[in-house]
């Protein structure tokens, strides 16, 4: 018998799949020391390519103390390193170093193949109709 899911229904169980898959990219990887959050901390960064602490800060919505010990921590831990700034010596970007990127194309990795996975049950119009959807909801979307 198949059960029709409330939209609520669908979207827990998305996010639930999607955590195990990034919990497959993170025990593939030998990254048990990150949580999730600390990996979306350095995806950001990865993908921001130059970014500030005051940056961090007001996108994740968290107090400078709190962003900075955490980059602090993934500094220390190899996975991000700071830039002093060639144009005011006082500001520092912060990057993903080698082992970092590594490590987030392996978490992205995991996404893709969670979305495929997904889409591969689709056909070309019904992705096309998801598409369609899914633009319009990120499109009014207020975060």
């Amino acid at each position: 018998m198949n059960k029709n899911y409330t939209l609520s229904e669908i979207i827990e169980k998305l996010f639930k799949m999607l955590r195990e898959y990034e919990h497959k990219a993170i025990i593939e990887s030998q990254i048990f020391n990150l949580s999730i959050k600390q990996l979306s901390y350095i995806n950001t960064i990865y993908n921001l390519k130059n970014v500030t602490i005051t940056q961090l800060s007001k996108l994740f919505k968290v107090t400078k103390p709190t962003i900075s010990n955490t980059v602090s921590r993934l500094i220390k831990d190899g996975y991000l390193m700071k830039k002093q700034s060639d144009k005011d010596k006082r500001y520092y970007s912060i990057l993903v170093t080698e082992i970092g990127s590594k490590i987030i194309r392996n978490y992205e990795k995991s996404h893709t193949l969670f979305a495929e996975t997904l889409l591969k049950v689709l056909s070309k119009n019904e992705l096309k109709e998801l598409s369609i959807i899914f633009n319009k909801m990120m499109k009014n979307l207020v975060v």
